[in-house]
């Protein structure tokens, strides 16, 4: 086994974290998790009927697997088999896609649809999301693995200097892959995603907002949490800035199918190996050079505006925000969020 899957990466030794700060890990998981079994004895009790259902998913929905968003590829990385998706001319620059939670590929179908035209565009299902897959632990979802499965898809493609696109959680892992490969990147699109330095002094309504993290830490209750009501966690979660349903019902069978069919647990561990520490993150790390457009949906319910202007972090940055917008950016407002993205582009061409 490698060391990186030890929990140690490149430059980067593992530490043990100090037991106090595990008490205070696992009270709070604990706490929330309480709260969370509350809820769901309520939801069992009014909606027993429901509670356990759901609809049989054997075929996926024709949307998911529409020619017209592009190629299904599998590659074969050092510990993984990745799923990605390609559209475009190979000898035009590459456009990487790196989804968040929980999504897939299939997020940045807009954006793939726009810029096929100039760019050869790679979205990726991520390590223990979709097709690919899923490693067992949360030890094997570390930050550090996960931009190392982004280094080899890239050096197994032959591809350098491409411009990289993420969002949520993704966005963690090409805030990394930007710092620790930034001869590989030539620009860097941030979407509703903080820089990681930004998070340590975020104040308590960021802390509030990221109650889910500490509750996703607990063994298999999130799993059983998330799947209930037939995977209403997408009904609840995916919706716009004033709340009405974010997907139409047919794109909203392409996230359950998958989930259905693959599970949470890979999804889960990404965070669980967050709130674990596998390793501890250097600081120093993190100051960024290439340059940087940030797009933030002010109507976020998850992370706080203020976090979008990381400027003391980053050398060269340009934030756009969006106003009545949600988490969701790239599915809520794509038109926007392309144009802003073109407009970037081809300002750094000049």
């Amino acid at each position: 086994m490698s060391s990186q899957v030890n929990g140690t990466a490149k430059g980067i030794p593992a530490q043990e974290v100090p037991v106090s700060m595990k008490i205070k890990t696992w009270l709070l998981s604990i706490i929330y998790g309480l709260f969370v079994s509350c809820y769901l004895i309520f939801s069992i009790i009014r909606n027993r009927s429901k509670f356990f259902q759901h609809k049989r998913r054997d075929v996926p929905p024709k949307c998911l697997y529409d020619p017209s968003h592009g190629t299904h590829h599998f590659i074969q990385l050092k510990d993984i088999k990745m799923h990605y998706v390609s559209k475009g001319d190979e000898n035009n620059q590459t456009m990487l896609f790196i989804h968040g939670c929980p999504e897939l590929w299939y997020s940045w179908r807009n954006q793939m649809e726009e810029f096929a035209k100039d760019y050869h565009v790679i979205a990726v299902d991520n390590r223990g999301y979709g097709d690919t897959e899923k490693p067992s632990g949360a030890h094997n979802y570390t930050l550090d693995l996960i931009v190392e499965d982004t280094r080899q898809l890239l050096e197994a493609l032959n591809k350098t200097k491409i411009v990289i696109v993420s969002h949520d959680f993704g966005g963690a892992i090409g805030w990394r892959f930007v710092a620790k490969y930034p001869e590989m990147v030539d620009k860097n699109i941030i979407i509703n995603s903080p820089h990681p330095l930004m998070t340590r002094s975020a104040g308590w309504k960021q802390l509030w907002y990221s109650w889910y993290m500490s509750f996703y830490n607990l063994p298999y209750l999130p799993e059983f949490a998330m799947q209930s009501n037939d995977y209403y966690l997408f009904d609840y979660v995916m919706r716009t800035w004033d709340e009405k349903p974010l997907l139409s019902a047919e794109h909203m069978e392409a996230y359950k199918y998958q989930f259905q069919k693959h599970g949470f647990t890979g999804p889960l561990n990404w965070y669980r190996a967050v709130v674990r520490r596998y390793p501890l993150q250097h600081p120093k790390s993190y100051q960024i050079k290439t340059p940087t457009l940030t797009i933030w949906g002010t109507g976020d319910k998850y992370l706080t505006t203020p976090l979008a202007a990381a400027h003391k972090y980053v050398d060269d940055l340009e934030v756009k925000y969006i106003d009545k917008c949600s988490h969701w950016t790239q599915m809520e407002r794509p038109v926007l969020v392309n144009k802003y993205m073109r407009e970037w582009l081809e300002s750094r061409k000049k």
